[in-house]
């Protein structure tokens, strides 16, 4: 989906209600001061004045202005500073609830007869579809009796310019998220985060270990959870505090970057001051620092993201989730075992047992060729060298998505093999196994791998999969076996 068919919401909390404004829309949010000066002036729900730099900026309560019954006048954390058409006014919201992509086609515009509204859309966001009333920043600048100042005035520090006539402070500086890693702040620019979302739980994958903490759903792909502290070489953030995630760009995919809170949106507040090089363990990554009232907030640069060749194999091994089936499994997955990561070889489906891969790699951009049957070549990772052997051939199969794919690596007595496959397709506990199928040594030669495999059943997969024993294809390639293309009578169950 193109930019020109999103929207890009800045979600927000107030008097009970969840609503948004368009980051355009969204100047920047300050938290609320301790008192607001009196102007001479009343309106519904203006609460008074309070300082933005050398500005002042008028603060109304939202859930008085949209008559909410019950709500606390200005009893709100923080202020959302709002601009349309160069003039800004400060609304009381109780949090910002984070930043979210939605479809230009799925806001639903509203009206009502005989009276204007604070709000212009309707719309369904995040996984659980909570309704949005997405805020129309022309009503909110445009309440009768309430003061709007000039955007101009409000954005100019004498700290700028030496006469203080030159540009504001937001020219040409960008808008940020700013998000706690525990005892650290960090931010990104808006532009660059796709959305905010809950992370209550990380799910273990063979992508853990390092930077990466596990995966988590998001719009329907399972993606990998970074910790940004690790990314940039300082402590690790402690799991009991990831409680958050930010979904950014990376390579061919997204990444999500575990955080404790989203702390606010605003805008650069004066220039990033670069960090020398010797500072910090990964310059690329860092921006500079920005200075946020009391804290230092280390600023990320999202080039450096997207570069990072680590950050972008974790983007490209995002998978697309099966569709969960409507039958209870729990009882079968205590009786039947493993979870399985299921992939794509030559347009048929097969499951794995996931302990016997070691780690998931990205497709090598070059290998070290070896002009030997059945082997693609020779990749380095991790200071060991790796077997690069195309899983499809080997099973009589031809690749059906070039350049989708990724290598399984399996460690068999402390040797290395790199199964190439078309697709990665989901990691689901084994809900049923065959209690007929042979177990043991002798039950499947390797020249008829897929024929002779134990078929299983796997969550959210409507079908049987064979399950095909990697250790085993392993050993025979490294003793030197050869593996006979099979003929597949299972074609048809599984493709």
């Amino acid at each position: 989906m193109s930019e020109v068919d999103e929207v890009r919401l800045g979600l927000l909390r107030a008097a009970g209600m969840d609503v948004a404004l368009p980051l355009e829309a969204l100047r920047e949010v300050v938290p609320h001061p301790e008192e607001l000066a009196a102007l001479p002036v009343r309106a519904p729900g203006l609460l008074g004045a309070m300082a933005l730099r050398n500005a002042i900026l008028p603060v109304v309560d939202l859930g008085t202005v949209a008559h909410v019954e019950g709500a606390e006048a200005g009893t709100g954390r923080v202020v959302v500073v709002v601009v349309h058409e160069g003039r800004l006014v400060g609304v009381v919201v109780d949090e910002v609830r984070g930043v979210a992509s939605v479809e230009r086609d799925s806001l639903q515009s509203v009206a009502a007869a005989g009276a204007p509204l604070l709000f212009s859309h309707l719309v369904q966001v995040g996984e659980d579809a909570v309704c949005v009333s997405v805020l129309d920043p022309a009503a909110l600048t445009g309440l009768p009796g309430v003061p709007s100042v000039e955007e101009r005035r409000a954005a100019v520090s004498a700290a700028d310019t030496a006469d203080g006539t030159g540009p504001g402070v937001e020219e040409g500086r960008p808008s940020l998220t700013v998000v706690r890693c525990g005892g650290q702040l960090l931010a990104l620019p808006i532009a660059e985060v796709r959305t905010t979302v809950p992370l209550t739980s990380v799910t273990p994958s063979v992508l853990t270990g390092g930077a990466c903490l596990g995966t988590t759903v998001h719009g329907g792909r399972e993606l990998a959870v970074l910790d940004p502290m690790t990314l940039l070489g300082l402590e690790p953030l402690s799991s009991d505090l990831v409680a958050a995630g930010v979904v950014v760009p990376a390579g061919a995919g997204d990444v999500v970057l575990a955080v404790t809170r989203l702390e606010l949106l605003q805008h650069s507040p004066g220039p990033t001051m670069p960090v020398p090089p010797q500072a910090t363990r990964r310059s690329d990554l860092v921006d500079g620092v920005q200075q946020l009232g009391d804290d230092t907030c280390l600023v990320l640069r999202a080039e450096g993201l997207r570069a990072d060749p680590d950050v972008a194999a974790y983007a490209a091994l995002g998978c697309a989730v099966a569709e969960a089936t409507h039958e209870s499994v729990d009882d079968d997955v205590a009786a039947t075992g493993p979870t399985c990561l299921t992939y794509a070889v030559g347009g048929v489906l097969v499951a794995t047992p996931l302990d016997q891969v070691v780690e998931i790699l990205p497709s090598p951009a070059e290998l070290t060729r070896t002009h030997v049957a059945d082997v693609s070549g020779l990749v380095v990772h991790r200071g060991q060298t790796v077997t690069v052997v195309p899983l499809g051939p080997l099973l009589g199969r031809t690749t059906t998505e070039p350049g989708a794919g990724c290598l399984l690596l399996v460690e068999v007595d402390g040797r290395h093999v790199g199964f190439a496959v078309d697709r990665l397709q989901d990691i689901r506990p084994r809900t049923w196994a065959d209690p007929e199928a042979p177990t043991g040594p002798d039950r499947a030669a390797p020249r008829r791998l897929l024929e002779t495999s134990p078929l299983v059943r796997v969550a959210g997969v409507d079908r049987l999969l064979p399950e095909l024993d990697l250790h085993r294809v392993a050993r025979a390639l490294l003793d030197g076996s050869t593996v006979e293309a099979p003929v597949l009578a299972l074609e048809e169950a599984v493709a």
